[in-house]
């Protein structure tokens, strides 16, 4: 899709699943640190998010492996790392949908996590108008 569709920054959020169906945490960093080089290849910029808590890693891999190597790569890479993990753990109880998904507070607070990023990266002149507008529906 890179090579049909223009785009200033992709936003790459992986490995949940890959940590619950036992892909290791250096396959998936390995596998995101292909995606970042293929941004890189088609003139797109980045932006890697690590992993929301999940009640079914109940021997804290996503914040004690999977998050580090994802850090790891954003920082090999010169990728953008946004924090997701940090922005909802301590409300994930109110955030999560099931063991694994976040309802709807919880992507809202994915989302914001995203969009404060892209706005601290994006020079003016845009229109904040319309991106709120935007993330409002």
């Amino acid at each position: 899709i890179l090579s049909i569709q223009e785009s200033d920054y992709v936003l790459i959020m992986e490995g949940t699943n890959d940590q619950w169906y036992g892909i290791s945490a250096t396959t998936t960093a390995f596998n995101l640190g292909e995606m970042v080089d293929k941004c890189r290849a088609s003139g797109t910029k980045p932006l890697l998010g690590n992993l929301t808590p999940a009640d079914r890693d109940t021997s804290s891999q996503i914040p004690n492996l999977y998050n580090p190597a994802i850090a790891d790569v954003a920082q090999q890479k010169n990728a953008i790392l946004v924090d997701h993990y940090s922005a909802v753990v301590d409300r994930w109880e109110e955030l999560d949908y099931d063991p694994v998904h976040p309802n709807l507070q919880g992507y809202e607070a994915i989302a914001r996590t995203w969009f404060n990023t892209l706005v601290s990266l994006i020079k003016p002149p845009f229109n904040v108008g319309a991106i709120l507008l935007l993330l409002s529906d």
